[in-house]
Parts: structure tokens; C-alpha cells; sequence
């Protein structure tokens, strides 16, 4: 009984010893105790975490350490978000747990000041000087301070050609921060902007030869045209040229060609040659135009005058005789221009040769000149026959001194050749009844003769027998006959046959010059249609180059001498309707088919007459040939449905019909290497579009290209780098800031090239 008791005893003791622990335990707060939850930022520490505290747990025989907690992050790509500590324990045979969560919050403070963009101007040199950012140095943005930021920057490059030494692109840099970018709600927090100049230079310095000073006369008192020579410069070591300007008021153009009309007197001009980016060469040239009409000479056709006796021995008999001529005695009313008289009066171009003596030596008939000049120095002159006689003087002996002079000798004026040619279209085709001129082909020759009554003085000397000289002076009246020869050149015609061929038989030779022209209707316009167009297209992207002159011709619709996609603007225009007629203002233009070009291209620049010269024929000519260019007419055909097609545009003027036309994407490969070809398959949509539209690139393999957009002048608007990805690729082209039209597009991958039409509505 006594265990028995004793056990209930110490049974009860240990309950009562329990509960009287576990009432303590209450009023100690014994168990596990967590940190409080934090509020950090998103650049505050959230990797060490201890110095949020950590958790302890008490016992009744102490405080304890909890030890290191488990620990969840629950944090999203830009740092925020929660983290969870969590501790356990066993204590008195129970699992303890307590959290504590740190709630990660806030923008970490990221402003553009935290961007090292990089510099803002960069000058490159070279023919084809790097200009990749992630080549150059300090070429792209980096930032600092990011915090709980997602950053991320892409550029984007507009090329801006200004001349053939200088070129710039305008670099738009984006740094995105996309943890607060909301492009829908806020698209304006979080991203950065920053723009960028690459400047790219040739400086070579251009080797600058000034041309001499220029000297013209001028033929109505206040102006004359001058043909100046353009100034040309040597390329530079890249092969570009040098871009010259003249400041000129009077030049037709402002650029290398100073020709123009000047006014009389001097004009200096200043050329400007403009290398590299903003450096400057000068050279200055005088200009001299001159009051260069000549006074009109207007003189005695014929004039005689008798000889003066003179007794050299005083036997009566007179053995010598003189006449003194004045060469203002030959004026019949000469005057000069623009107020430059009076005139003066001499034999020569000398103006003090102005008396001669005449002598029996002159016997006869005389040619002499009579030189008019004004006060500016300007002369003419005219021919007179100046008849010496021997009449009331009876010199003897008085004959003439008789030169011996060599016989011209002339072509054979007898000898009868025929011209023959053909007057076609650019090809080929024979054009019937035109009218062919061959101007020097006859000449008339009129003879006017007219009597013309003059007075002279004549002297007579006799010898008194006391040794003195008695001269003796009379009026006598002379009758001349004058003969006035005017030569008339009249132009014989022929007309082309059903074949173009024209024929002028039994033309004489003689040593003359002919000049044959033909009569076209220059208002004849060609019935250009799209694939005009497309030819020229073609050929300013390179894909097909012109191969013949009358090309050139044709496609420079605009005059400006040069075919560009402005001529390609104007061709659209009146093939739509929206004109009536080119820059022009012709629609044909005739060329001397015998002309020959090295470089066809060189016919606009240098020229191609509109007429044939012959001269000093000596055999038959028989393959000479005029060719007729309609303005815009490239292919030499059109078909009855581009006839329909051009009456429905100019019906009813349906401009967005053409623009839609071939807006397909062409392909251009210059890679001869087939096993190195990679797919590529290309799309636009829409096309046409109204603000920007899609470039759907499809590639089976990762690849680098270059995108470039050109407006309807063949100007770069502008200039990507692409990064195409296996697979499928997008890539916008937006033309928000461009008017509506047509543009240009090329892609350029390795050696392949895609190329196609833009359409802006």
C-alpha cells in the first residue's frame, strides 16, 4: 500500500508540476519569436537578409538562437515583390513555426542621369570608316545605379547625304526602363531618347586650277552670253567628287558652270569648292564683257582719182604724178553704236594709218580697205575700189608696177556627189514624210550696179620760162559704175519616202559647207506606258543600266540634263493624267544619228546636234541619218492593253490604280556561289498603307542586312541595320513624317538584294 501510495503521490506532483510549467511558460512567453515584416525598397539589400533581424525561441531554461531560417523569394524580373523567412524549432515534443515577409517595393530611383549616353558628335574619316556603335569606342549607352530597373536601349539611323565627300547620320539611341514603361497607359515614363550625329568625311583637298579670266564682246550696248567652261576637279582618293558652287548673280546655274548672261563690265566671281564635312577651297575669276559692236562702215563701192602731174625736169612734159588719198575721203556716212563715236577714218587696222600716197606704181584699179574705228577701239571696215588715172596729168611714161601674186587654188567646183541618209525612230523604225533641208545647197547671185556721180579735184602744173611752177586746179566730174554682189543661200527639201530614206542627187562641191535639218513636230508626245517606267526604274537601281544614248535622251523628261527619279515622278504624272505635257515642253527631239559615244551616257553632257554638217563634200555620202526620240518612250512598244489601261488613267484619273502596280518584291542575286545561298522570302503589308506598314521577313538561318527607303528624287530618307533570326521576323517602316507617294525600298542581305515599291496614300 505503501508504494501504491507513493506513485499516486508523485503521479499527482508531476500533473501539478506540469501545469504550474505550463501557467509559467504562459507568463514568460516561452516558445518561437519572429522578426517584424519590412517594407525595403528595390535597391535596398535584398540578398543578405540578416539585417532584418532573425528569430529566437525561449525556454525555461533560456533564450535561444533560432538558426538560420529557409528563405522564398517571390520577386518578378524587375526585383519586386515578397520575401519569406521562414524558422521551426522542437521544443516539448512540438514543431515551432514563424515567418517573417519583407515586401520589396518602389522604383529604385532610375532617372536619365543614371544613362552614360555616348558622345554626342563623332567624326569618322575615310572611304568606308566603320560606323557600327558596338565598334566604336563609347559607341553605346551604358547605365549605373540600375536597382530593381529592367534596362534595355536600341538606335536607329536616318543617313543624310550631303555632298560626295560628306555624309551624316542622325542616330536615334531608346533606353526602355520595363519595369515602369506601360506603353499603353504611360508610354511616356520610363523611356529615354537620346540623339546622336556620326559625321563621315573625305578630306582630301580638292587640286584647284582656276580658269583663266574670261574677255567677251557684247553686240547690243548692254549684254552678251557667256559659254563658260565648266570648272572640273579630279576625284577624290574614294572616287567621289567635289561639290562646286559660284556665287554669280548673272550664272544660269549656281553649281561648277558659270555661263549666263553678264552685263557690260566687270564681274568678279567666286568659286567655292566644298570637301569633307564643312571644309572650303575659293578661286576667283574676272569676268569681262565688253561693248563689242563694231561701227557700221558704209563706204564708196568705186572712187576714182587722177594723178597729180609733177616736171621733174621742166621740160613740159610731166614725167611723175602722186595722188594723196584720205581714208575719210572713201566714208559715205559710217557711224558707230552704242554711243561710242565719233568714228575715225584709217587703211589698216592701224588708226593712224590714215593717208596714203598714190602713184603711177597704182595705175589702175586699187582694193583698199577702209578701217572704221570708235572710241572703245571697236572696228570694221569695208572694201573699196579706188581707180587711179592718168588722165589731164599725161604722166608719161605712167604705168603700173605689176606684182607677181600665186593662184589660189580651190576644190573642183565641177564635181557632183549625192547625200543620202535615213530618218528613223530610236528603233529602228522608218518614219515616212519628213522633211529634210540642206541649207548652202544653191546659191543665187545678184549683181546690183548702180551710176554714182562724184566731183574731184584735178591739178595741172605748167613751167613759166622764167623757171617759176604755175599749178593749175579744176573742178571735173566723174561718172563711176558701181556693182553691188549679193549672195542669197536658198535651202533645197526633200521629202523622206515610205521608208525614211531621203536623197539630194548631183550636189556640187566646190569646197562648200552643207547643213541638213529635218522638220519634226516636236509636240509630238509618245504613248508612254507603265513599262516606260519600269525600264527607268531599272536603270537607276542598277539592276538594268542604260546601254544606248537615246536612252539618256528619252528619259529626261525634265531637261535638267540627267536621268532621274524625278524624270520617273514626271513620266507617272502624265501617264496618269496629272499632266498634259513634260517639263520640257516637248515631246520629240531630233538627233544626228552619225554621232558616236564612247560612254553613252555622255550624250546629254556633251551634247548631240540636231543637224548634220557636211563640209567640203569630195564623194558620195550615203549612210548619213537623223534619229527621232519620243520623250519617255523606252521600250518601243505598247500593247492594245496599255493603250485601254493609259485611256482609263487619263479617263478618270485613277492615280492609286498605277501606284498599286508591281508592288511585288523583286530579287536581285549577285552571288555566283550557289551552295552558299540561304532562303530568304519577303512581304509588305499593307501596301499600300497610310502610316507605316511591315516588312514579314521569313530566313532559315540568323543573318545581317541593311534596309534603305528612297523617295521618287532617288534621294536616302532612310538607313537600317537589320538583325534577321531563323525564322519569322518583323520589322516596321514607318513614314509618318513623309508625304504621300511612291517610295523606294531595298534590302540588301550579303549579295542579295530585294528590292520594291512603297506606297504612302
Amino acid at each position: 500500500m505503501k508504494t501504491t501510495s507513493t506513485l499516486i503521490k508523485s503521479s499527482l506532483l508531476a500533473i501539478l508540476f506540469l501545469f504550474a510549467l505550463n501557467l509559467q511558460a504562459e507568463d514568460d512567453f516561452l516558445g518561437l519569436f519572429c522578426p517584424d515584416d519590412e517594407y525595403v525598397d528595390c535597391d535596398d539589400e535584398i540578398w543578405d537578409l540578416s539585417i532584418y533581424g532573425n528569430a529566437y525561441y525561449k525556454s525555461y531554461s533560456g533564450t535561444y538562437d533560432a538558426g538560420p531560417p529557409s528563405v522564398s523569394y517571390y520577386l518578378n524580373s524587375c526585383n519586386q515583390g515578397t520575401i519569406v523567412r521562414t524558422w521551426s524549432v522542437y521544443l516539448y515534443g512540438q514543431n515551432l513555426t514563424c515567418s517573417q515577409t519583407i515586401y520589396v517595393q518602389g522604383d529604385g530611383g532610375f532617372s536619365p542621369n543614371n544613362i552614360n549616353w555616348p558622345p554626342k558628335h563623332v567624326d569618322v574619316a575615310g572611304c568606308n570608316p566603320e560606323t557600327d556603335p558596338y565598334q566604336l569606342t563609347d559607341g553605346v549607352p551604358t547605365w549605373n545605379n540600375a536597382g530593381c530597373s529592367m534596362l534595355g536601349s536600341s538606335y536607329r539611323d536616318s543617313y543624310f547625304h550631303i555632298s560626295g565627300t560628306c555624309d551624316k547620320i542622325l542616330r536615334e539611341w531608346t533606353v526602355i526602363d520595363w519595369c515602369t514603361y506601360d506603353p499603353w497607359n504611360n508610354p511616356y515614363q520610363g523611356k529615354y531618347k537620346y540623339l546622336q550625329t556620326i559625321k563621315i568625311s573625305v578630306d582630301d583637298i580638292p587640286y584647284v586650277v582656276c580658269p583663266d579670266d574670261i574677255y567677251v564682246d557684247a553686240y547690243n550696248c548692254s549684254d552678251a552670253y557667256v559659254d563658260a567652261e565648266p570648272l572640273t576637279l579630279d576625284a577624290s582618293s574614294c572616287g567621289s567628287g567635289f561639290s562646286v558652287f559660284n556665287n554669280s548673280p548673272y550664272a544660269d546655274s549656281n553649281r561648277n558652270d558659270i555661263s549666263g548672261t553678264y552685263p557690260v563690265g566687270e564681274t568678279w566671281v567666286t568659286y567655292t569648292i566644298k570637301y569633307g564635312c564643312g571644309l572650303k577651297e575659293f578661286c576667283k575669276i574676272k569676268v569681262v564683257v565688253k561693248e563689242g559692236k563694231a561701227p557700221t562702215p558704209y563706204c564708196y563701192a568705186e572712187m576714182t582719182m587722177p594723178l597729180m602731174g609733177i616736171d621733174n625736169d621742166g621740160d613740159g612734159i610731166n614725167d611723175e604724178g602722186m595722188a594723196e588719198v584720205w581714208a575719210k575721203d572713201l566714208d559715205k556716212g559710217s557711224y558707230a553704236h552704242c554711243d561710242n563715236g565719233p568714228v575715225t577714218y584709217s587703211f589698216s587696222p592701224d588708226p593712224t594709218d590714215d593717208v596714203r600716197i598714190f602713184t603711177c606704181d597704182h595705175l589702175g584699179e586699187n582694193e583698199v580697205e577702209m578701217w572704221v574705228t570708235d572710241k572703245k577701239g571697236n572696228q570694221s571696215y569695208c572694201l573699196v575700189i579706188l581707180d587711179i588715172q592718168n588722165n589731164g596729168a599725161r604722166i608719161s611714161p605712167c604705168e603700173r608696177l605689176v606684182e607677181e601674186e600665186e593662184e589660189e587654188q580651190y576644190p573642183d567646183s565641177t564635181a557632183m556627189y549625192t547625200v543620202e541618209g535615213l530618218v528613223a525612230d530610236a528603233f529602228g523604225t522608218a518614219i515616212p514624210e519628213i522633211e529634210i533641208s540642206m541649207a548652202q545647197a544653191t546659191e543665187d547671185v545678184e549683181i546690183i550696179t548702180r551710176i554714182d556721180t562724184s566731183i574731184v579735184f584735178v591739178s595741172d602744173t605748167i613751167v613759166r620760162s622764167d623757171g617759176s611752177i604755175l599749178i593749175r586746179y579744176w573742178e571735173e566730174e566723174v561718172i563711176s559704175e558701181i556693182h553691188d554682189t549679193i549672195y542669197h543661200s536658198t535651202p533645197e527639201t526633200k521629202i523622206t519616202d515610205g521608208v525614211g530614206v531621203f536623197t539630194f542627187a548631183e550636189m556640187a562641191a566646190g569646197g562648200n559647207t552643207y547643213k541638213l535639218g529635218a522638220e519634226i513636230d516636236p509636240q509630238e508626245y509618245a504613248e508612254v506606258d507603265l513599262d516606260d517606267v519600269d525600264v527607268l526604274f531599272d536603270h537607276l537601281i542598277g539592276k538594268t543600266p542604260f546601254t544606248e544614248p537615246y536612252q539618256y535622251v528619252a528619259a529626261d523628261v525634265d531637261g535638267d540634263g540627267e536621268a532621274t527619279f524625278l524624270d520617273m515622278r514626271h513620266m507617272l504624272r502624265y501617264i496618269t493624267g496629272r499632266i498634259d505635257a513634260y517639263p520640257i515642253e516637248v515631246g520629240s527631239v531630233l538627233l544626228d544619228g552619225t554621232m558616236e559615244f564612247e560612254d553613252p551616257s555622255k550624250v546629254i553632257s556633251e551634247g548631240c546636234p540636231d543637224y548634220i554638217m557636211l563640209e567640203a563634200i569630195s564623194n558620195d555620202q550615203l549612210d548619213l541619218s537623223f534619229i527621232v526620240v519620243q520623250l519617255g518612250e523606252l521600250t518601243g512598244q505598247i500593247t492594245e492593253g496599255a493603250r485601254r489601261e493609259i485611256s482609263t488613267f487619263r479617263s478618270q484619273n485613277l492615280w492609286d490604280k498605277w501606284l498599286s502596280h508591281e508592288t511585288a518584291v523583286e530579287f536581285i542575286d549577285l552571288d555566283e556561289n550557289r551552295s552558299s545561298y540561304s532562303a530568304v522570302n519577303l512581304n509588305l503589308a499593307p501596301n499600300p498603307f497610310t502610316t507605316f506598314t511591315n516588312l514579314l521577313i521569313e530566313a532559315d538561318d540568323d543573318q545581317q542586312a541593311t534596309l534603305s527607303i528612297y523617295n521618287l528624287e532617288g534621294r536616302e530618307i532612310n538607313n537600317h541595320r537589320v538583325s534577321i533570326s531563323k525564322g519569322q521576323n518583323q520589322y516596321e517602316i514607318d513614314l509618318n513624317n513623309h508625304p504621300q507617294g511612291m517610295y523606294m525600298y531595298r534590302l540588301v542581305i550579303g549579295q542579295k538584294i530585294y528590292q520594291g515599291k512603297l506606297i504612302k496614300r
